[in-house]
């Protein structure tokens, strides 16, 4: 994520993308933190969360498509070619 990456480089974060992740909801949240932040894979996110695979994948569509849309960006439009 971008934010991320500027913060390991000291860079200040996209303050657009800071509200964007302050919208999500609590558990949303809390993924993006263990994944991103405690680069955790998702079977340890879920098991941490006590929560399914299948409901951390449908948490990660709903913080892709969220973050895609306050970003101004389709999710397809990260992918490289």
């Amino acid at each position: 994520m971008r934010g991320v990456q500027q913060r390991r480089s000291g860079a200040a974060p996209d303050p657009v993308l800071v509200d964007a992740l302050a919208e999500l909801p609590g558990l949303c949240q809390a993924i993006i933190r263990l994944r991103e932040l405690d680069q955790l894979s998702n079977q340890e996110i879920a098991s941490r969360l006590g929560i399914s695979l299948r409901q951390l994948e449908t948490c990660m569509v709903h913080i892709t498509n969220h973050l895609a849309d306050r970003m101004g960006k389709a999710p397809s439009d990260s992918k490289a070619p």
